[in-house]
């Protein structure tokens, strides 16, 4: 996962759970580009309206919120920054009477495009979350004439939409006009599946989709293709079509390791990549790689670590002082997921790996 996206679902992962006894909870959204000084006026008069709450504990909550929100923003901030600002604040004490405020603010990795002020009994996050999806999603076909599979590489995670085993019937041995009228029942059904399968395709047809990717045994998968029964829409995204003899739900996974040479921006490749390399140099001895978090910790603070790899399922205390200490000193990270074979087994052996400079 990228680190940026890493950082955002945490945050957005740690205020999801949060939630207050009244509606007193507030979310303030500052698009890119939006002048800094009319927001905070904006927010200074919904203080003065928050005087009319009647609930005295309701009122005292959302005022000194919004003195707390325009506080954080005139400390950091003399102008809104390039991609925006989130800010969230309020009490989220489960005890009558009592007080425990959080003030909480990200710029995000993009631009934020909506101006948004809120009052509610949890914090709206939908214009963050919805950063968190993959802008680099891939259509997935692997098929033969017997089975297939279809769905979706979304960042680093495979997800499987829908299955086929259409029922054809097998070749005829017999001469003569049976086995002819066999040939053309079977022709038919092998037309329909054609058919049922180029339908399902127009899946792909959505903006999201970067590419596809489609895979099975010669000549079947390359037959489907020449039948130009898919929208022409899905057929323009075709990136890549790869030799392979099954067609399974497994065949997904396949598909993708045999098409790393066309998805060269796509997460889960990166991550295999980083971590197969981690591996190879473990398996010939290589001085320069270091396991272990106190070993690691200490590389990082004297500036020897030139790549750090951490398992995303890592202790999330950990994980920030660890990326942390990288931006700081100048190293290279990858955030690791455990949805591919490699990303579990590092996970496995502790899930923080380093390569030194020297």
């Amino acid at each position: 996962m990228d680190p940026e996206k890493f950082r955002l679902h945490s945050f957005v992962k740690n205020l999801e759970a949060k939630r207050a006894r009244h509606t007193e909870l507030i979310s303030v959204y500052i698009p890119a580009g939006s002048d800094l000084n009319i927001m905070i006026s904006m927010l200074q008069r919904e203080r003065g309206t928050a005087e009319n709450i009647k609930s005295a504990t309701v009122k005292k909550n959302v005022t000194s919120a919004l003195e707390k929100i325009v506080q954080k923003l005139r400390a950091n901030y003399k102008q809104t920054p390039p991609k925006g600002v989130a800010i969230f604040c309020g009490n989220i004490s489960e005890d009558l009477g009592s007080e425990k405020f959080i003030t909480e603010m990200i710029e995000p990795p993009e631009p934020l495009k909506i101006k948004i002020y809120r009052c509610e009994r949890e914090f709206i996050l939908d214009p963050l979350k919805e950063q968190l999806f993959s802008r680099n999603v891939y259509g997935l076909l692997t098929m033969d004439r017997s089975e297939a599979a279809m769905g979706f590489l979304d960042g680093n995670t495979i997800k499987v939409t829908k299955t086929f085993e259409p029922m054809i019937v097998g070749k005829h041995r017999a001469g003569g006009q049976s086995a002819q009228r066999f040939d053309r029942i079977r022709e038919g059904q092998i037309l329909q599946y054609y058919k049922e399968l180029a339908n399902a395709c127009r899946i792909f047809i959505d903006s999201s989709v970067k590419g596809v990717l489609i895979g099975g045994p010669i000549p079947t998968k390359d037959n489907f293709i020449a039948q130009h029964l898919m929208p022409l829409e899905v057929e323009r995204k075709i990136i890549k079509v790869v030799d392979m003899s099954i067609s399974t739900e497994i065949s997904l996974k396949d598909l993708v390791e045999l098409s790393k040479d066309a998805l060269r921006d796509n997460e889960l490749v990166k991550e295999r990549e980083a971590v197969d390399v981690f591996f190879k140099r473990i398996s010939i001895g290589d001085s320069k790689i270091l396991f272990g978090k106190d070993q690691i910790l200490e590389a990082l603070n004297n500036r020897l670590v030139k790549h750090l790899l951490v398992s995303e399922n890592l202790d999330s205390k950990l994980m920030d002082v660890l990326l942390d200490l990288a931006v700081k000193t100048g190293s290279n990270f990858d955030i690791i997921s455990r949805n591919h074979s490699e990303g579990e087994q590092f996970y496995q052996i502790g899930g923080v790996g380093a390569i030194l400079k020297y």
